[in-house]
């Protein structure tokens, strides 16, 4: 992506996320333009693994890594430091989340 008023470039896949300011509120037309080319592939991520899964009460994953188990609505509901790899559900409704290491890698868990 390019911002024509400032003549910068984005990667969009390395920054998604742009800033920008206009100095009078309106409609903004031609600032920016989109250049399609060479799709750029991510890096893989290794898989996580949580077991049992489906779980109620505890479930456990393959990380030494602290890990954060996230609602549907992406807020945290629990969180274990790192060298624990038990994840304590009691308490949480049954339902579909998500679990993330602080390296990035995601499983989904279903809790009964």
């Amino acid at each position: 992506m390019v911002d024509r008023l400032t003549n910068t470039h984005y990667v969009l896949a390395d920054q998604p996320l742009i800033r920008f300011t206009v100095e009078q509120a309106g409609e903004v037309r031609g600032r920016f333009a989109l250049h399609f080319g060479e799709r750029k592939s991510l890096p893989a991520t290794p898989h996580l693994t949580v077991y049992p899964n489906p779980a109620s009460g505890f479930a456990v994953i393959d990380s030494p890594l602290a890990a954060r188990v996230l609602d549907a609505l992406g807020r945290v509901v629990h969180a274990t430091p790192a060298g624990q790899p038990r994840l304590d559900l009691k308490g949480l409704p049954p339902g579909a989340y998500v679990v993330r290491t602080t390296d990035g890698r995601t499983a989904r868990l279903v809790v009964e």
